[in-house]
C-alpha cells in the first residue's frame, strides 16, 4: 500500500498543479494513464473509460467542470458495450456491466436469499395510545452517550 501511494501520490500532485492549463478531460485521462489505469482494465475497459473521458470533456469549460450534478446524469445515461468475444448462449456480468442491455433471460443467483447480519435493532418503535410515535435512538455499542 505504501509503495503504491509514494508512486502515485506525486502524479496526482502534478496533476493537480496543472489544472486549469489544460481541459480537465485530458488531464484526468493523462493522470489515469501515469499511475497505470490502462494496465488494471482489458479492452473493453479501455473504450469504457475513453467513453467517460468523452462525457467529461462535453461537461467542461475552461478546465473545470459545469456542473457535477449534469456529469452524474450524462453518466447514467453510458450503456456498457456487450463483450464481443463472449460465447452467444450465455454472457456472465455484473449488474453493473450490465446496465442498459437487454436479454431474454436473466439468471440472478440468490436473489431469494436472506442477508445475514446484525438482528440488533437500530431503533426501537414504540406507540403509545396517548402520542402518535416515539422513536428514540439505540445507543452505541461502545456505551459511548452522542455529545450533541
Amino acid at each position: 500500500g505504501q509503495e503504491r501511494l509514494e508512486r502515485v501520490l506525486p502524479v496526482l500532485r502534478e496533476a493537480r498543479g496543472r489544472r486549469g492549463q489544460a481541459s480537465l478531460a485530458r488531464l484526468v485521462e493523462s493522470t489515469w494513464q501515469r499511475i497505470g489505469g490502462p494496465a488494471c482494465v482489458d479492452a473493453q475497459g479501455i473504450e469504457d473509460a475513453r467513453q467517460f473521458f468523452n462525457v467529461l470533456a462535453r461537461v467542461e469549460e475552461g478546465g473545470d467542470l459545469l456542473s457535477v450534478a449534469e456529469l452524474a446524469r450524462r453518466l447514467e445515461s453510458l450503456f456498457a458495450a456487450p463483450d464481443p468475444e463472449a460465447d452467444a448462449g450465455l454472457q456472465v456480468m455484473t449488474i453493473h456491466k450490465a446496465k442498459g442491455l437487454e436479454f431474454d433471460t436473466v439468471i440472478l443467483p440468490g436473489l431469494g436469499r436472506s442477508v445475514q447480519g446484525n438482528e440488533k435493532q437500530l431503533l426501537r418503535w414504540l406507540e403509545h395510545p396517548d402520542f402518535e410515535l416515539l422513536l428514540a435512538p439505540i445507543p452505541p455499542v461502545d456505551g459511548e452517550e452522542d455529545a450533541t
